[in-house]
């Protein structure tokens, strides 16, 4: 698989994880998501739209915010504790 696909690939795997914690812990709500991580409903808005890709280390903070265990958001192949 191309470089650019892998990317795109993990960029969506990550927004859909963040949308499920927002949907499920947050009931839908981004401005609490956004409040719980310390970061802007726009941003989280930004996220969950694909206009903006949330990178590894901003993963890792939701993680470290939500107090979830790694790699629930950052990896591919993590798996969202909070939804088990």
């Amino acid at each position: 698989m191309p470089p650019m696909a892998r990317d795109d690939d993990l960029a969506r795997v990550r927004r859909d994880r963040i949308q499920r914690l927002i949907d499920t812990r947050f009931e839908g709500s981004k401005t609490a998501f956004g409040r719980a991580i310390g970061r802007s409903p726009s941003q989280v808005g930004h996220w969950t739209s694909g206009i903006r890709n949330p990178n590894g280390d901003t993963c890792r903070e939701v993680e470290s915010a939500l107090d979830l265990g790694r790699p629930d958001v950052a990896r591919k192949d993590g798996a969202i504790q909070a939804l088990k």
